[in-house]
């Protein structure tokens, strides 16, 4: 009996020894896969960030990567700035001296100057020409100054498309130009020549077009351009008393001079015309004797008998 006691124990140890065993196992391999997925996780992570992180890199070196054609030189912007202002001073004699002073301390230059002087006002309209890196100090530098202001605007232009245009039409023009000259060695005869010649002649008129055209642009764009105008009101008052027309006595004396002008008017204009005045006379003279022979037949017949007798 206490054998089989024995047995029965010893056979429940070993089974539960087993169970214990394959459980120990498969919450060993059940950890070890846990582990394992989730370090696989994060390595998985880590790449995906360091990957973006890269991509991104390369996204913002690609923003800073100015954008420009290899071996062409850096052009800026070409801005044209211009303005005009109206200004209402008090005292216009200071307040061009002030001008003056600072046109020169800006070292701009007047290009032109219209001033002009009424018992109602003193006006001045200025054309300045300032270096555009000057033009908003001179324009702070004149809101400044002792008057009001009435008008203001100002106007920048970016030429830097048409400025980019002129130069490349004028480096093409010059390559042809220069291929033209180079086949003056190899003209073969005169028409040859004289057909290059020709072509050389006309590309160079087209480049100096587009030279004055680019130096005329250039000259804007250094300096800008300011149309100023100052007026300065004056005190007036109407001192004499209203007119109501001329009196009788004036209309008068004026019709009395009115005449006589006429009779003087009338004597120098038949003055003018006596010779036409002394044939009318003569002609008058003949058909009045002609006149008075045709109604007096008797008178004429005895005078002619008594200068037969005669």
């Amino acid at each position: 009996m206490r054998r089989v006691i024995f047995l029965l124990a010893l056979t429940l140890t070993f089974i539960a020894c087993s169970n214990s065993y394959e459980n120990a196992d498969q919450s060993a391999s059940f950890e070890g896969g846990e582990t394992y997925g989730w370090n696989a996780s994060e390595k998985s992570m880590e790449e995906y960030d360091e990957t973006e992180d890269e991509s991104y890199k390369d996204q913002e070196e690609q923003r800073q990567i100015p954008d420009q054609v290899e071996g062409e030189p850096e052009i800026g912007l070409k801005i044209i700035k211009e303005g005009d202002v109206s200004l209402q001073v008090k005292d216009y004699g200071k307040t061009r001296g002030e001008l003056d002073l600072l046109i020169k301390t800006n070292k701009g230059y007047l290009a032109s100057e219209n001033e002009a002087k009424s018992k109602y006002n003193i006006t001045n309209t200025l054309v300045i020409r300032l270096p555009a890196k000057n033009f908003d100090g001179f324009l702070s530098a004149l809101s400044g100054m002792d008057g009001k202001l009435i008008h203001k605007n100002i106007e920048a232009r970016d030429v830097t498309r048409q400025y980019v245009d002129i130069q490349s039409r004028l480096k093409t023009k010059k390559q042809v130009r220069d291929k033209y000259e180079s086949f003056l060695k190899n003209a073969k005869n005169v028409e040859e020549l004289l057909a290059v010649e020709e072509k050389v002649r006309l590309l160079t008129e087209e480049i100096e077009a587009k030279e004055a055209e680019l130096r005329y642009l250039s000259d804007k764009v250094k300096y800008s351009t300011l149309r100023l105008s100052l007026n300065q009101p004056l005190e007036y008052s109407i001192d004499a008393p209203e007119y109501t027309g001329p009196s009788f006595l004036e209309r008068w004396g004026q019709s009395f001079k009115d005449g006589w002008q006429g009779i003087l008017t009338l004597i120098i204009g038949l003055t003018s015309i006596w010779p036409l005045i002394l044939i009318a006379i003569l002609i008058f003279v003949l058909l009045r004797r002609m006149i008075i022979k045709a109604n007096n037949p008797k008178v004429s017949s005895s005078n002619n008998k008594t200068s037969k007798e005669d």
